[in-house]
């Protein structure tokens, strides 16, 4: 795929505030590795570096999309509220 592969991760918390996000490059390893799991990419990425970071109470996500100039594709999304 030409264009860059990303994971987004974001923070909401309940308590109103700030909402925080962050973003990573997808390594060419994980694209090989996950072509057809992106959702479990995502909810390993959300568990892994995200949730783990620990923020507070709140909705932690983790979105995977390639981007090729103004076009979007989303390739998988996972969200938890802790």
């Amino acid at each position: 795929m030409v264009g860059e592969t990303i994971v987004w991760f974001e923070f909401v918390p309940d308590h109103g505030g700030r909402e925080i996000r962050r973003y990573r490059d997808i390594t060419a390893q994980e694209i090989a590795e996950n072509a057809t799991r992106w959702g479990a990419l995502a909810y390993q990425l959300l568990k892994d570096e995200w949730i783990s970071r620990d923020f507070g109470e709140g909705y932690y996500q983790a979105t995977i999309q390639h981007e090729r100039g103004l076009f979007v594709l989303l390739l998988g999304e996972a969200g938890q509220r802790v």
